[in-house]
This record gives structure tokens, C-alpha cells and sequence, in this order.
């Protein structure tokens, strides 16, 4: 809400309001800054603001207002809600959509990868996208050093995206308490050009003119003295002049307002000030004040009336009292104190216990009035003591949805409870001769386990996990706490002690049918991926699927099914594979509930599809999974760049892979992917020519091992990279050492087969027939025990090479060409063409050397022309003029294809999020995009790429040029 007191009083601070307005006027014009106002409590940072956003919504601008107090940190995105109205009423569907899932209406799953506060907060960053595309934007959060975490990283996220939307983010703070999520704005406001605006205690000749209007006359000597006390800060000196014209201490003599002989002490701070103006207050405001205070510094007047067991209308009188003495502000059915000082005078002058107290009490009286689970919650965590039988009654009934909207105060919470009754602690035996005790216990304490384990907490889930085990009487719950306890071990690497734990539930003799599925299917699963005894996982797969399908349970038949893919997975089955993932999402269908392992599965099929070359449909995939990933918040969504950057390169996407790899490097969930992303990045530089690049690269990853069936499966790409860079230096032998190693038995597993033909090519070139044969024979051996169309040919290029015979080769080329995989294109055509160009065929032969440099000019890799114009010339083919065209560093011309069509889309006025969806992209990756086209362009705004856009797609069709068409999803 925007504060509807702003002051008149801006005494000093023209300057400030001047750069405020003057960005708010760049806003309506389409350009986005970020901007961090900071000083101390009362030093007029909200008043300045008020005034440098006044002109907002007469330039068409959207302003939303909205601040933080001391109980905000603990609710999640709290602070974001309320700035942009997004509650269980809102009509916008979208923001209706992101408030269910932060209040808890979805069910939870059983892998635990879900997390509802970063899925609401990408939906947060995603809506203020689609606002801007709509007009533009002015966002201001006040007194940030009191923001809850998630509403930090969403205002860190938009302040990234200023530079490419029509947003003024403003934020104001106190540099105490330090907080360091705040700092990390300001180093955000400063990395993307933004503004910090340092307000400074006042001067002295702003306070005699502040003082002379606040009293109506000059201010004589002894005033002048005294306004020297505030130390320049404007709110300690207006309550210092309030409480003196209260008291009747000031008079006018020879037309100068100075001190009476008489005049009162004076606070000695700016809190002694705000206790000194509420002593004026009549003590039943005093009290209703107080009640109010517990709930923050803005709450609805019905919570009031809740606390203190009136009416709305009782109270009217007290809050029209405390509205007129400006300690409050009214604005429709919200109360909002003046200033947080004011509010924290209140708290503070009441006893610890006392607010204990009335914090508990506070709690019962919201929920019996029906208030959100969070702000009771809120109450609760205020008063540590509170901990009886109605604070754990509740919280047995209401934890698992108030794990949504505030997960860290649920935790807090259980565990307080829990830990009322530990098992064998020393009141367990009191409390458990009570009947009702032990199943709150096991609710309560199984609860948190699923919570713990949801949340990626795997070593505290395993503890409270094994607690429950040891003394619930409950069949299910036990069942479901194996599960917990199993899942956290396989995650934490300890897979022996998960299998132990797996036999042991599935000897229980009373287990439920529907967890003895399931824990079957989990066993399956660990089964075939680390004990390596395929046949006997496939048969308790099997045995698991069947039960499943007995007891109609859908996420079991999902979960045997997921063991039986695993299976064929590691016997390097993916049309069986892929078989029994499609079976398993039409069995799953698209019930929330199951979500996290119709995420498992669709990642599983994209892996299925790049590898039988069905990229069209890999591609499609993808976008399903990640856009699910992003609705969800699900741990996997950082790991889908991964796949996706491979999908990328391997269909010349390069740009685009490039893109994704950057994403790579900032998740620390990503890391085990180092190999891979730094091979990727190396290998697209080096071919590109960009030394310095390749370089960094190579270095970053020189020491990563391949020792693992892992480590050497994300190899791949590091290994091309430096038998690539080995053979452009002239050091052609080391380029065939560095590809040797995949002879080994050890990359059987691995995707090896796109690295050998590239072998066969070396060792042929350095009359290494035995090498060659051998790398030929591998590859042949691959494909006939995975019989992709990949594989095969990779077998057929390696044939083709070791022989001599041109045929295989350009069969292997056609299939390329088919399924769009176009560097390897580019190389099958430059080795065809070389194989026709010494049997004579020359005609031919140019007719392949000529399409390979097509290829490889759309790729822009000008050493792959240069090497290919090197094999050919001996034979009398050249390149002529033809060379790469790589592009220039910035204008239209320097926009990738995919930057292209993002910018036709901005132009027609898309939102990133819309674009996303259009190109089947993720948010993120298109932000990237729009960023880069804004560098190159070298323009600053949304609107001015669109004027570029719009001016090129004009010139097109003056000259008749083809329009590209974008794809219609």
C-alpha cells in the first residue's frame, strides 16, 4: 500500500525527490533502473519516496507500494504478497493461483523435491514480467531490512531485470541490523546499473527552516539549540517540536518562536520521543494500541477486534482517537501504524511475559476468527513457551498445509513440540498415560519428518524419521517413515544401509499392501542402479508392479514402473525404456499428487528421446518438465539445463547451449556436471575460434576425474575439447591420445559413440591403422548391442573412413540430415567429401564440401571451414570467397536466430514469461536472451528493441526478403 501520509516537510531532500521523479519519468518512457534509498529510522527515507512517486500513475505508470516489519522475516514471500495484492480473494486468477500454493492447496508428494516457496516466488518475478508487458511499472518495498528471504530474492531477481522492462524497483533500508541477504542488493542494484541514494542527517540551516514551519515563525536562539539535539534526523525533530507545542513550551517574542523560561526536559532520543507523545494518549487506546502492536505494523482492524474480544464498532471511537493524535493511519479496514518506531515503543514498553502471554492468546483468537494458518502461526512462534494442549491440537491439524505457505515456521514449530515428549525422555511417561498424547506425537513428529524431507533436509528427515519408527504403532505411517528413511540414505550415498532398511520393511508381515508396492518398486530401483543384479531387479519390479496394480494404487504402478526403466536403461534398452516411461505418465495422467514423479519420469523420456534422435519431440518434452519444474518449484529444475544444453548442441543450437550452460554454473546443485559444462563451453569456443574462452574453460576443468560411471558418461564433451584444441595447435598425435581412452571398457556406458568416428579420423590421418580399426570395431560393437539410430551412424562413418568407401559415410549423413543433428552433419559431409574427392569423384565431392560449409557457416566455426578447405585443396577444390560469417559484436546482424525471434516478440509486445511459453524455453533462458539483445543492439529498453525489430521486419519485406516465421506452438 502506498503511504497515504506523505509528508509536505522535504526540507533538504530536493535533490533526492528530484532523482526519484526524474527515474520515475524514465520508466514511462519504457526504461527500468533499480534504486536502494538507505539511512536510519526517521531520517524521512518513506517520506522521500512518497514525493519521488507522486507523478507516477499520471505517466501511465502502475505503482504498488508495500513494507516489511520485525514479523515479516518469518513468512515467505509475506512482504511480496502484500505488495501486489496477492491473496486466497484475488480475482486475477494468477496471483489466486500463486496464493493456493503458498496456503497449502496441493498435495504433497512422496519424493520430496518439491518447494512451494520458490515455485510462488518464480510465479512472483513471472507476474511483475507480465505487468510491465502491459505498462510500465513502479515497484517500492519499504524498511527491506525487515523482508522475509524469499521476498529478498524476488526483489534481487527483479532488480536483474530492470536493465530489459519497463520497472522502477525502489527499496528503502536501515543499515542496521545488517542483514547479509540486503547487502547482496546492493550489489545487485550496482552490478545492473542502478542507483543507491544515501540519505544524510539534515543540515543545519534545512533544521531551522524545517523547525520555523513546523512552529510558524524563526526559531530563536534556545529553539535553535534545542532542534541541534535531533541531529538532523527529521522524525526526532518533528516529535521533539510536537512534544514542546504540546506542552505549551513554545512563544513567540519580537516575532521569533523560541523556548518559554519554563520549558519542559526534553527526550534524549528519538525512541524517548515516541514514548513521550504516546504518554498523551488516553490509556484504553493506550491498550488497544498495545494489541495491535502484537500483529505488526499494518494488520486488518477485524484482527484487532479479534485479540481484544470486541466488535469493530466498539472500538471505532479509540481508533478515531489514535488516527487524530497520527500515532495510526486508517485506510479502509487496515490499520497501519505511522512509523515502525512508533509501533516498536508499544511492543517494547510491555513486560517479556506479559507479551508472551498475549502473543498466545493472540494465536487461539485468529484462528477462532478464522484469520490465515500464517498469521496465526506467526503469533505462536512470537511466545517459545507456548506449547499446550490447544497450540499442539491445532498444529496436529493444520501443520501439513502450513508447510506451504511458511515451511521454516512449521519446522520451528513440530520440533518444539516434539521435543515437548521425546520417546524414553523424561516426561514421555506422564504424558503418554494420557490417550490423546501419543497420536499427536506420531502426527506431529511423522509431520515433521515429511517435512524435513521435503525440504531437502536429509539427515534431520533420517532422525525424525528413525524417531517415529521406533514408536508409532501405526502400519502406515511406519511404512511411510521407511520410505523416508530409505529415500535419505540412498540420497546421502549410504545405498547398503537403504537396502538393509528396504529388507526390513518388506519382512514386516503386516505391511500394507499398497507401501509393500511401492518400497518393492524403491528397492527395484536401487537394485538395478547400484547393486547391478539387473535380472532380480526386474523381477521385484515386476512382482512391485503387479501388487500396485492389485491395490488400483497409481503412484506405486509409477514407481514400478520408473524400477523397470532403470532396468532397461542399464541394459541400454531405450525403446523398451521409453515404453515403460510413456505407460507410467498415462497411468500418473496429470494428478498434482503424483507430480514429482511425473517429473522423475519426464526426464527420464527427454534422456530417451535425444538418445533415439527424436529431438522434435525431446524438444517438446523438455518444455512440459521444465515449465512443470518452474510451477512447482521442484529441486530437478536446476538439473534440466543439463539436458538441455546437450539438446541444444547437438541440434546447432549453440547460442542457445550457451545460454543454458551459464544457468549451469550458477546452481550449486549442478556442479557434477563441471566436466560437461566446461567441455560444452570449451568446445563451442575453440571451434569458434575464441582462444581466450576455450582457454578459461579448459583450465577450470583440467583437474576433473573420470573414475566414475558418471564422471566419465559427462566427459564426453571435455574429452572432443581437447583432442579439439590438441589438433588445432598442429599436435595432431596428442588429439588421437587424448580420444583413445574411450577404447576403453570402462565408457562401454557412455554416449562414446559420438567421439569415435572423430578417432577413426586421427588415427586414419596419422597411419594408425590399428587404432583405427580398433575405434571402428568398438563403434560397431556399440551399436549392435544399443541399436540406436545414432550408433549406427557413428559405425557407419567409422566403416566408411577405415575403408575408404564414401557410401556409409554419406548414409550416416543422411540420417543427420533427417533427424536435424547438424554439427555432426557438417563433419559426416567434409569427411564424404574428402572420401569422393581421392576415388575422383569431384563433382561430388564439391557438392558435399560445399554443403558442409553451409552447416558449418550457420554454426559460425571458421576453424571447421579452414581445416575442411585444408583437406580439399590438394584435389582442386577450394572455398573461394566462402568463409565463415561470423557475426559482428553488436547491431541486428549480431543476433543469433533464437535472439531474433525473441526480439520479434518483444516487439509484438510479449512478456518474457509469454515468450518462454511461445518458444518453449524457460523464463530464465529468454531473460538471458533479452539481455544479450539489448547489449548488442546497445539500446536500453524493451521499446527500443522493438523499434529495431519493427524497422528490420519493414526492410524485409520492402526488399522482398523471406520473413522467418516463428514457430507456432
Amino acid at each position: 500500500m502506498v503511504p497515504n501520509e506523505a509528508s509536505h516537510q522535504l526540507v533538504g531532500r530536493q535533490s533526492e525527490v528530484e532523482l526519484l521523479r526524474a527515474l520515475v519519468r524514465e520508466v514511462s518512457s519504457g526504461r527500468g533502473r533499480c534504486v536502494l534509498v538507505e539511512g536510519e529510522p526517521g531520517i524521512g527515507k518513506s517520506t522521500v519516496m512518497s514525493a519521488g512517486m507522486a507523478e507516477a500513475a499520471s505517466l501511465g505508470c502502475l505503482l504498488v507500494w508495500g513494507s516489511a516489519d520485525e514479523l515479516s522475516q518469518r513468512l515467505p514471500l509475506r512482504v511480496m504478497c502484500g505488495c501486489l495484492d496477492i491473496d486466497r480473494w484475488s480475482v486475477d486468477p494468477y496471483r489466486g493461483e500463486i496464493a493456493a500454493m503458498l496456503l497449502g492447496e496441493r498435495p504433497a508428494g512422496l519424493l520430496g523435491s518439491g518447494d512451494p516457496v520458490h515455485a510462488a516466488t518464480e510465479m512472483v518475478v513471472a507476474l511483475v514480467e507480465r505487468w510491465c508487458a502491459g505498462s510500465p511499472m513502479v515497484l517500492v518495498v519499504d524498511d527491506l531490512q525487515w523482508a522475509d528471504e524469499a521476498s529478498l530474492l524476488a526483489w534481487r531477481q527483479l532488480a536483474e531485470m530492470t536493465e530489459q522492462m519497463p520497472l522502477l524497483l525502489v527499496g528503502a533500508y536501515r543499515p542496521v541490523p545488517k542483514r547479509a541477504p540486503v547487502v547482496d542488493l546492493g550489489e545487485a542494484v550496482r552490478s545492473h546499473k542502478g542507483v543507491i541514494v544515501a540519505l544524510e542527517p539534515l543540515a543545519n540551516s534545512d533544521v531551522h527552516e524545517m523547525v520555523a514551519d513546523l512552529v510558524g515563525r524563526s526559531p530563536g536562539p534556545a529553539l535553535r539549540r534545542m532542534a541541534g539535539r535531533a541531529a538532523g534526523n527529521p522524525m526526532y525533530l518533528r516529535e521533539l517540536v510536537d512534544v514542546l507545542l504540546r506542552e505549551e513550551a513554545v512563544v513567540v517574542q519580537a516575532g521569533e518562536a523560541d523556548l518559554a523560561t519554563a520549558a519542559p526536559s526534553l527526550p534524549a532520543s528519538l525512541s524517548a520521543a515516541v514514548s513521550r507523545r504516546l504518554g498523551f494518549l488516553s490509556r484504553d487506546v493506550t491498550q488497544i494500541l498495545q494489541a495491535t502492536a502484537l500483529l505488526g505494523v499494518e494488520c486488518p482492524v477485524a484482527h484487532v477486534a479479534a485479540v481484544l474480544g470486541q466488535t469493530e464498532p466498539d472500538l471505532a471511537p479509540q481508533f478515531d482517537e489514535a488516527v487524530a493524535a497520527r500515532v495510526v493511519t486508517r485506510a479502509g479496514d487496515r490499520l497501519r501504524f505511522r512509523h515502525p518506531l512508533i509501533r516498536l515503543a508499544l511492543y517494547e514498553a510491555m513486560p517479556t511475559a506479559l507479551r508472551a502471554g498475549l502473543h498466545r492468546h493472540a494465536a487461539q483468537a485468529l484462528a477462532e476468527a478464522g484469520a490465515p494458518l500464517a498469521d496465526v502461526a506467526e503469533q505462536l512462534t512470537a511466545t517459545p513457551a507456548a506449547m499446550d494442549g490447544w497450540v499442539l491440537d491445532w498444529l496436529a491439524g493444520h501443520a501439513s498445509a502450513l508447510v506451504n505457505r511458511a515451511p521454516q515456521i512449521a519446522v520451528e514449530l513440530l520440533q518444539r513440540a516434539v521435543a515437548l515428549a521425546p520417546p524414553n525422555g523424561p516426561w514421555w511417561d506422564t504424558l503418554s498415560a494420557t490417550p490423546a498424547v501419543v497420536p499427536w506425537w506420531d502426527t506431529l513428529s511423522a509431520t515433521l519428518a515429511v517435512v524435513l524431507f521435503r525440504l531437502g533436509r536429509t539427515a534431520e528427515a533420517e532422525t525424525s524419521a528413525r524417531a517415529v519408527l521406533y514408536r508409532t504403532a501405526d502400519r502406515g505411517r511406519k511404512a511411510h517413515m521407511r520410505w523416508i528413511l530409505a529415500y535419505s540414505l540412498l540420497r546421502s550415498g549410504r545405498a547398503a544401509e537403504a537396502a538393509a532398511e528396504l529388507r526390513q520393511a518388506l519382512d514386516d508381515p503386516e505391511l500394507p499392501e499398497t507401501w509393500h508396492a511401492r518400497l518393492l518398486a524403491l528397492a527395484a530401483m536401487m537394485q538395478a542402479g547400484t547393486a547391478g543384479d539387473v535380472d532380480a531387479a526386474e523381477a521385484a519390479a515386476r512382482r512391485a508392479l503387479a501388487i500396485g496394480e492389485a491395490a488400483g494404487d497409481r503412484f506405486a504402478i509409477g514407481c514400478a514402473l520408473q524400477a523397470l526403466s532403470v532396468v532397461s536403461g542399464v541394459r541400454r534398452d531405450e525403446p523398451a525404456r521409453l515404453a515403460c516411461i510413456d505407460r507410467a505418465l498415462e497411468v500418473l495422467d496429470d494428478d498434482a499428487e503424483y507430480t514429482d514423479l511425473r517429473l522423475l519420469h519426464l526426464a527420464n523420456r527427454l534422456y530417451s528421446l535425444t538418445v533415439l534422435d527424436r529431438f522434435a519431440e525431446a524438444e517438446v518434452t523438455l518444455a512440459t518438465v521444465r515449465t512443470l519444474a518452474e510451477r512447482m518449484g521442484d529441486a530437478r529444475l536446476a538439473s534440466l539445463h543439463h539436458p538441455a544444453a546437450t539438446h541444444y548442441f547437438l541440434v546447432g543450437r549453440w547460442d542457445d547451449a550457451l545460454v543454458e550452460l551459464d544457468a549451469i554454473a550458477q546452481v550449486p546443485e549442478d556442479q557434477a556436471y563441471t566436466g560437461m559444462v566446461h567441455g560444452l563451453a570449451a568446445l563451442v569456443a575453440i571451434r569458434r575460434d575464441d582462444r581466450a574462452t576455450a582457454e578459461r574453460h579448459l583450465t577450470a576443468a583440467a583437474d576433473q576425474p573420470a573414475n566414475t560411471p558418471t564422471s566419465r558418461a559427462n566427459s564426453m564433451p571435455l574429452l572432443t575439447a581437447r583432442s579439439v584444441s590438441a589438433e588445432r595447435a598442429g599436435r595432431t598425435a596428442d588429439a588421437l591420445a587424448v580420444l583413445v581412452v574411450l577404447l576403453d571398457p570402462g565408457y562401454a556406458h557412455t554416449e562414446r559413440h559420438l567421439l569415435l568416428p572423430d578417432l577413426v579420423r586421427l588415427a586414419v590421418a596419422l597411419d594408425d591403422v590399428d587404432t583405427a580399426r580398433a575405434a571402428a570395431e568398438t563403434c560397431a560393437a556399440d551399436a549392435a548391442r544399443v541399436p540406436t539410430p545414432g550408433r549406427q551412424a557413428a559405425a557407419d562413418r567409422c566403416r566408411g573412413m577405415l575403408s575408404g568407401d564414401p557410401g556409409p559415410v554419406l548414409d550416416a549423413a543422411g540420417h543427420y540430415r533427417r533427424v536435424g543433428r547438424r554439427p555432426e552433419l557438417g563433419q559426416a559431409l567434409e569427411d564424404a567429401a574428402v572420401l569422393l574427392a581421392r576415388r575422383g569423384d569431384i563433382e561430388a565431392a564439391r557438392a558435399a564440401f560445399g554443403e558442409a560449409l553451409e552447416v558449418y557457416d550457420t554454426l559460425g566455426v571458421a576453424r571447421d571451414i579452414r581445416r575442411a578447405a585444408a583437406r580439399l585443396r590438394p584435389y582442386g577444390i577450394m572455398r573461394g570467397s566462402r568463409a565463415a560469417r561470423p557475426r559482428g559484436r553488436h547491431g541486428w546482424d549480431a543476433l543469433t536466430p533464437t535472439e531474433r525471434l525473441v526480439a520479434d516478440l518483444v516487439a509484438d509486445g510479449r512478456s518474457n514469461p509469454d515468450i518462454a511459453a511461445h518458444l518453449l524455453l524457460s523464463r530464465r533462458t529468454v531473460q538471458a536472451h533479452v539481455s544479450h539483445i539489448l547489449d548488442k543492439l546497445e539500446v536500453h529498453s524493451r521499446i527500443e528493441i522493438a523499434r529495431t525489430a519493427a524497422s528490420h521486419r519493414a526492410e524485409d519485406i520492402a526488399v522482398g526478403a523471406p520473413v522467418t516465421l516463428r514457430p507456432l506452438r
